[in-house]
């Protein structure tokens, strides 16, 4: 049926009405904030807004609950599924707000010079999305200071649990995705008080290098982080 889009300086969602009224406000009330913090921190507006689609279906037919997405350039759709959607946590509210503010920030990613995706260390690029998503979300008043630091705690657990006695540059091709997450968030994280600061110093020693950000990139520049 007709759905009415959330529209902002920086993004454009389409949130299907048929969700539970708490999830569509996480979604609306969320969305729109950190996209305005990625541009300001960021310190450019993408040239086509980026286009959110968030559909949801079997609502009242599988227990407890999906949710899959896809990217596609500027556009990125999530469909959600499942009885468990109908109550609603701070916990999923916080998932949620957190997993659409890390693909929407992909696309600032792409767009600056120097910030294109090195698929030999991945944990660069999904650490460095967690981290500036979370820092948004924290920018924005959505998150708690907190609320940040259980965040961050819990990633120091789950960092040091997934790898064990191996190094995160084996991380990819074992295909430890918890690491890669996990660990590379704290990558941008840990000692460090602005990631977005931090970011932009490599996209731009990237971008003057003329090659693909690294993990050699990343600590030369954060040792010079100021």
């Amino acid at each position: 049926g007709p759905q009415e889009a959330v529209e902002s300086d920086q993004v454009v969602m389409i949130a299907d009405e048929q969700m539970p009224s708490w999830l569509y406000e996480t979604f609306s009330g969320s969305v729109p904030a950190v996209t305005a913090v990625f541009s300001d921190r960021l310190g450019f507006r993408l040239e086509r807004k980026p286009l959110v689609f968030i559909a949801a279906g079997e609502l009242d037919e599988i227990d407890g609950y999906s949710v899959k997405g896809a990217g596609l350039d500027s556009q990125f759709t999530v469909m959600i599924r499942g009885k468990a959607l109908h109550i609603g946590s701070r916990e999923r509210e916080m998932m949620f707000q957190k997993m659409l503010a890390h693909e929407v920030l992909h696309t600032w990613q792409k767009a600056m010079p120097g910030g294109e995706f090195n698929p030999e260390q991945s944990w660069l690029h999904e650490g460095s999305a967690d981290a500036l998503a979370v820092h948004a979300l924290a920018t924005a008043g959505l998150w708690s200071a907190e609320e940040v630091e259980a965040f961050h705690l819990e990633q120091q657990t789950t960092c040091n649990e997934s790898l064990g006695d191996s190094e995160l540059a084996d991380a990819g091709a074992a295909g430890n995705w918890t690491a890669i997450y996990a660990c590379g968030y704290l990558e941008f994280t840990n000692n460090i008080d602005d990631p977005f600061l931090l970011w932009r110093q490599l996209t731009a020693a990237a971008h003057e290098s003329g090659t693909p950000y690294t993990q050699a990139l990343l600590e030369a520049v954060r040792a010079n982080h100021q």
